[in-house]
């Protein structure tokens, strides 16, 4: 754990809570998203009862920018050929990345274990299920790209599921057909659905029904979220067309 210490005015001293808060901004901006995700996960940790909006975000923003780029390297390494045909210093060295990865997402899954009994409202538990969902999906990749799969669905393919459909129902109830939370959601689930399930079918028309929902309500939004829910939408028609193709083609 990171300690911060900070010598502030008298005018301008800060709740204990606000001055982590403020130290985590201060990590990211530096770059420290080690020292942010230690910070963020005692807030987070602390809380008792509901996390607020703005914890919730820190507590996704702090792991994000850990895990992005590990996970990019681990797909970068792990396309090279196929786990059977790796040399042994390959591997160890795919290991190395993975294990990286690996305790990146248990820690976030332990994290939300422990404060999923506390939270209240639908938004916090939506919030908290989807990233549920999106970490064990990384760790089903892992476990696909093994052979740890088959006829027995794996624990992490099962906590995905579990998660994204408990996710998916309370979505229905917060968000509507055009907010890029939603939509956000469904362009994930679309993907565990197909990518680790191999449902293509379902997994087109999740799509295909959430892209045209957001498209009969995209004139009632403001300039922002015409933006930010067209730039989801766009990502949304890219997979469905890939998807038919595949389908088409017998792939």
């Amino acid at each position: 754990m990171t300690t911060f210490t900070t010598a502030m005015p008298p005018a301008m001293a800060m709740s204990p809570v606000k001055e982590q808060r403020f130290m985590a901004r201060m990590a990211e901006q530096a770059g420290r998203f080690t020292d942010m995700v230690d910070v963020v996960r005692d807030i987070v940790l602390a809380t008792e009862g509901e996390i607020s909006s703005t914890d919730r975000h820190l507590f996704a923003a702090a792991y994000r920018h850990l895990v992005v780029p590990r996970r990019a390297s681990w797909r970068i390494l792990a396309s090279s050929q196929p786990a059977k045909q790796l040399q042994s210093k390959q591997e160890e060295y795919l290991r190395s990345v993975e294990k990286e990865l690996v305790d990146l997402c248990w820690d976030v899954v332990d994290v939300i274990n422990k404060i999923m009994p506390r939270l209240h409202t639908k938004e916090a538990k939506l919030f908290f299920y989807k990233m549920k969902g999106d970490y064990f999906r990384y760790l089903a990749e892992i476990d696909a790209f093994w052979g740890h799969t088959g006829t027995v669905m794996p624990d992490t393919v099962k906590a995905a599921k579990s998660a994204y459909e408990n996710a998916y129902t309370l979505a229905h109830e917060c968000w509507g057909p055009a907010d890029p939370n939603y939509l956000g959601l469904v362009l994930n689930y679309a993907v565990f659905e197909k990518e680790i399930l191999g449902n293509t079918g379902l997994a087109c028309r999740m799509t295909e029904e959430a892209f045209e929902s957001a498209l009969e309500a995209l004139d009632g939004l403001r300039n922002a979220d015409h933006r930010d829910v067209s730039a989801i939408m766009q990502l949304l028609r890219d997979n469905l067309i890939m998807w038919r193709k595949a389908r088409f083609d017998g792939l």
